[in-house]
């Protein structure tokens, strides 16, 4: 039997957020609109999202799973682009990729993503997020208005907010 890896690309995700926040649907829908099985095979190669992975590794493991180096560097790149995942400089490691976080990977999408499901499911995740504070618990309104100086004293008034 063939894996799915929109499915456990899905599964790999949903643990982030709260139950009821993504239509189950539409999130598979555009998983599969944006991404191929085998990107996303790639993608699943990399550990959790804690944890990272050199490039030497992951090709080696990419290897395994009969991927050519130009295969890895293109999916890369998509990856890359697409918010999904992200590199950095670990000090006494060097180079390494790591998966992004479902946030990450939203506001990826919302910014540079390519118009579609994906996206709008995307786009949904972050406003039920600011809206009903869906895993972003804050005490502090997102929709608050930060007073200017100049709308609480007038300008001729002797009298200024430091």
């Amino acid at each position: 039997m063939k894996k799915d890896y929109h499915e456990k690309t899905y599964s790999s995700l949903s643990r982030f957020y709260r139950p009821g926040v993504i239509d189950q649907e539409k999130l598979m829908k555009g998983l599969r609109e944006n991404f191929t099985s085998e990107e996303l095979q790639l993608f699943l190669l990399l550990p959790g999202f804690e944890g990272y992975i050199t490039p030497e590794k992951l090709e080696k493991k990419a290897k395994k799973k009969n991927f050519s180096d130009e295969a890895i560097q293109k999916i890369l790149a998509k990856l890359l682009k697409e918010g999904m995942i992200g590199t950095f400089n670990k000090p006494g490691v060097g180079k390494v990729y790591k998966r992004c976080d479902v946030m990450t990977i939203a506001i990826s999408q919302i910014r540079t993503g390519q118009p579609g499901t994906f996206k709008e499911v995307c786009t949904e995740y972050i406003v039920a997020g600011i809206e009903g504070g869906v895993g972003m618990d804050n005490k502090t309104p997102v929709y608050r208005v930060v007073p200017v100086q100049d709308t609480l004293v007038p300008e001729d008034s002797p009298r200024k907010i430091e």
